[in-house]
């Protein structure tokens, strides 16, 4: 299989989207341990379900690409 090229920009932009996933994942693991959520807190965590998810599709490794310079 051919290894995938992509820009230093493309390489950076995927380590910022890992990063707000993992991210993500500490807020929801964090307000999860609330015992007695109001519906203010319910309603952000549902957000932050739904942003998780979305994160959840754009993640990716970049382990064997190559990474174009210039």
């Amino acid at each position: 299989m051919k290894p995938i090229t992509i820009t230093r920009q493309q390489a950076e932009d995927q380590q910022h989207i890992n990063a707000a996933y993992r991210h993500a994942r500490r807020v929801l693991r964090e307000l999860s341990r609330v015992r007695h959520m109001d519906s203010d807190l319910a309603r952000v965590q549902r957000g932050m379900y739904t942003v998780e998810d979305i994160l959840k599709q754009y993640v990716a490794t970049l382990d064997g690409t190559e990474i174009k310079e210039g």
